[in-house]
Parts: C-alpha cells; sequence; structure tokens
C-alpha cells in the first residue's frame, strides 16, 4: 500500500488531465493548459473511459494504437491508467479520443 502522502501528491496531477480531457479541444487552446504543456511539466498518465462491454483484448488494441501502455485500474468500472512515453502526450490524447472503445 502506497504511503497517502504519495497519493495526495498526484491528485493535482491527475485533477488538471481530467480537467483537460473534460473539456473540448477548442477549450484547452483558450487558455488551458496544452498537451504539450502537461507533457513538459511531466504529466504522462490519461484517465481513460471504456465504453461498456469492451473486451480486454480491445483494450489492449487501444492502448497500442494510442502508443500507451498500461499504468493502473481504478475503482470505476470500465476505467483505467495508461501512460504516453515522453513526448507522446498530445498524439495519445489525440489517438484515444478518436477511439469508439474511449467514452
Amino acid at each position: 500500500m502506497r504511503p497517502i502522502a504519495h497519493s495526495l501528491r498526484r491528485l493535482p496531477v491527475l485533477g488538471a488531465l481530467v480537467a483537460v480531457l473534460a473539456l473540448p479541444s477548442t477549450a484547452v487552446a483558450a487558455g488551458g493548459p496544452t498537451a504539450d504543456q502537461l507533457d513538459a511539466a511531466g504529466v504522462h498518465e490519461i484517465i481513460v473511459k471504456r465504453a461498456p462491454g469492451v473486451s480486454a483484448g480491445a483494450g489492449a488494441e487501444m492502448r497500442a494504437s494510442a502508443d500507451v501502455t498500461f499504468a493502473s485500474a481504478m475503482r470505476l468500472e470500465d476505467t483505467e491508467i495508461v501512460r504516453a512515453r515522453p513526448g507522446r502526450l498530445a498524439a495519445a490524447l489525440t489517438a484515444l479520443r478518436a477511439d469508439p472503445d474511449v467514452v
């Protein structure tokens, strides 16, 4: 089990990334951080909500096509954290947003 302090340090980073994913691209461009800015700041984790009923194999294909790796599962059903390689956050977000298996 991770110490609470470690988990609390991750909350602002994950919160910022969730905010970026929840906003349309135009809203992010209008004043929020860009994917490139987040990438440069060391944010490489993305919370992904899969469509209900997506098989494990399809989830693996989704990660491969977006060039991300599985980081951890979340308690929310059909939700996981994936990690993009440094310098690849924007491309990973674009691929995930275009994937019909991602909500």
